[in-house]
């Protein structure tokens, strides 16, 4: 499987000025914005001249801003986060990409669904290079399209389902890097026609000084800061009240288990506007079954590391993920951790060594492994110590986005190339 590493720098010219492209950005939350930020923010700090394009989500949001010193410029058209408000800002995208072209030498797109066609079309106008991180299977292949195909009675792998992806495909397979997140994202590139030379793994980093484990006496003081109990364990969830996210399984589980020492915490935003948001059931749940007493709805948040340093457990119930921010994060503060074996968390996560792994959608095991971690707290401390361990040696910043500017670095060398003035 391909895995190059290549230069963070050259050694005589300049470092590349880049335009990093999200769908979605600040104030938005959520796992690719958390990792384009993440980005954006090491760029910004080890001199990469770096600025964000992103939609403008509300006409209360400036059209040009800063986030922690990161230039960000918000294109339109307006209007909330979607699944199809990603294609409806290409044309405008397209054209941002033409009027900036002097002010950038490469295109870096995390969560490249839909604006990587802006990009590769610009890339044929301005001969600038176009690196692509996917955030989760089935983008590159269009595999991700298939559920939606089915409910319009067509089958995936049938004729005119192959027609409809294939034109969205070949401009995808055309970006000159893909930092993969995952290697089932490499064997999936691979598989859709990339070139092995320009398939990259580069998983998603975590800063280990701001997702520490806590101080003692920090968690007690934190809880009393955000009003939970402190006489009960916090099992945390960092997540948006979306179906595929499994809310509804964990509050299934929470249900079964109904522990006396401890209280739930779902801490993340209702997807108001959206079909797969869960929030007003989540609640309802909770009324209907008496569990207001021992689950807690937090509410959106920018203060993950505070929250993760006043939790004792951090549960991940989704349905599908990619490599999951948060759950590297929560392993990095040293939390153990309950999660389902989907995506890129077997990447990491080895059941019974730094983390439990469940099924998706099984409530009941579920219920059955947070019981034993809340019912075992040397089992939480050792989980808690391995995780810690394992995020530090493959997934520090340090190590993951020095990889990333470099692939970045060397798609730009022949713009950043030393001017011979002989």
């Amino acid at each position: 499987m391909p895995t190059n590493h290549l230069r963070e720098s050259t050694d005589s010219g300049r470092r590349p000025r880049v335009l990093l492209l999200s769908p979605y950005f600040h104030p938005v939350l959520g796992g690719a914005e958390a990792a384009a930020m993440g980005v954006a923010r090491y760029l910004h700090t080890h001199g990469y001249p770096v600025f964000v394009v992103t939609k403008r989500i509300g006409r209360d949001h400036p059209v040009r801003d800063a986030v922690e010193g990161v230039p960000v410029r918000r294109i339109p058209p307006v209007g909330r986060r979607s699944g199809y408000a990603k294609w409806v800002m290409l044309p405008s995208l397209l054209a941002a990409l033409l009027r900036w072209r002097r002010e950038y030498d490469v295109v870096c797109c995390v969560d490249f669904r839909g604006v990587a066609i802006a990009a590769i079309v610009a890339r044929w106008l301005t001969r600038r290079p176009v690196a692509v991180q996917a955030q989760t299977t089935g983008v590159v292949s269009c595999g991700s399209w298939d559920p939606a195909l089915r409910r319009f009675g067509l089958s995936p792998e049938g004729v005119l389902a192959r027609a409809v992806k294939w034109p969205v495909r070949a401009f995808y397979i055309r970006a000159d890097g893909h930092a993969c997140l995952m290697k089932s994202i490499e064997r999936e590139s691979l598989d859709a026609g990339v070139p092995a030379g320009r398939i990259h793994y580069v998983p998603q980093g975590v800063n280990m000084e701001k997702f520490r484990p806590a101080a003692a006496g920090e968690a007690a003081v934190l809880r009393a800061a955000l009003g939970w109990p402190a006489d009960r364990l916090i099992c945390l969830s960092l997540a948006r009240l979306s179906l595929e996210k499994g809310a509804l399984d964990l509050l299934d589980a929470w249900n079964q288990l109904r522990p006396p020492n401890a209280t739930l915490v779902l801490a993340g935003p209702d997807m108001e506007n959206h079909p797969w948001n869960v929030g007003p059931q989540a609640r309802e749940f909770v009324r209907q079954h008496d569990l207001g007493s021992s689950v807690v709805f937090h509410g959106p948040t920018s203060e993950a590391p505070r929250l993760l340093r006043a939790a004792d457990v951090f549960v991940l119930p989704s349905h599908f993920e990619a490599l999951s921010v948060a759950a590297i994060e929560a392993a990095a503060t040293a939390l153990p951790i309950v999660a389902t074996a989907v995506g890129g968390i077997g990447d990491y996560t080895q059941d019974g060594v730094n983390g439990l792994l469940v099924p998706p959608r099984d409530s009941a095991r579920m219920a059955d492994a947070l019981g034993r971690l809340l019912a075992d707290a040397a089992l939480r401390a050792r989980l808690g110590a391995c995780a810690r361990a394992s995020v530090e040696e493959r997934f520090s910043e340090d190590v993951v986005f020095g990889r990333l500017a470099g692939i970045l670095t060397s798609l730009a060398a022949p713009a950043c190339a030393p001017t011979d003035r002989r």
